[in-house]
């Protein structure tokens, strides 16, 4: 079965990337995922590449080859993609297309509560209409924190539905890049794509990690 799809995340997950975007059809999230257990289904970067020798990048409508959907319970918009068939690139879209199209679960709150974790317990315990693991908000200002401690750390902070949330990690590499420095910036008129990430063993908590900024 073949999807088309705005593509909205591409973020580092393991080395590899977590990829995810809006249905056309449906308006409804799907994460694409790969059958490789051992880097914990994330997508390898030879998938990423068109067969152009081109590769996919946020806002580009694709069209790919699903084989089934797999979901788990804390992240029900997971499908698993055919790694051999080339996605393809149909055309670039905008912020407007997806703000018109995309249907979101009604939660005023990012994923539940204003914390930057879920306990595992809580996650395990919501009802299957409760569940999602995806979420695009716009916001008129957020603050990126940089960090260096053994390695560099991103950090953003911002206002939604009148509730302030602080410090979610950011895993977009390719927006992040350009900000080496320690310091404190702000960034205006921004799209956020918010994903709940896996347990994190230490403490049994899902994560909120922000895995796409959008100007």
């Amino acid at each position: 079965m073949s999807v088309e799809i705005i593509l909205l995340t591409k973020s580092r997950k393991y080395n590899n990337y977590c990829i995810a975007g809006v249905d056309l059809t449906s308006g409804k999230w799907i994460r694409l995922v790969s059958s490789q257990r051992d880097i914990h289904c994330a997508v390898p970067e030879v998938d990423l590449i068109y067969e152009d020798g081109s590769q996919a990048q946020i806002l580009d409508v694709i069209r790919v080859e699903l084989t089934k959907a797999v979901p788990l319970h804390f992240q029900p918009e997971n499908h698993e993609y055919n790694s051999e068939y080339y996605w393809t690139k149909l055309r670039s879209s905008s912020l407007g297309e997806v703000v018109k199209l995309l249907e979101q679960h009604p939660d005023p709150y990012v994923f539940h509560n204003i914390d930057k974790r879920l306990l595992s317990s809580f996650v395990s315990g919501l009802s299957p209409s409760q569940h999602y693991s995806l979420k695009f908000i716009f916001v008129p200002r957020a603050v990126l924190s940089v960090e260096r401690y053994e390695k560099i750390k991103y950090k953003i902070s911002f206002s939604y539905n009148g509730v302030h949330y602080n410090d979610f990690s950011v895993t977009d590499e390719g927006y992040i890049r350009k900000y080496q420095s320690v310091g404190r910036f702000v960034l205006n008129n921004v799209g956020l794509v918010i994903s709940l990430g896996e347990i994190f063993d230490m403490d049994q908590c899902h994560y909120k990690l922000v895995a796409a900024i959008i100007q």
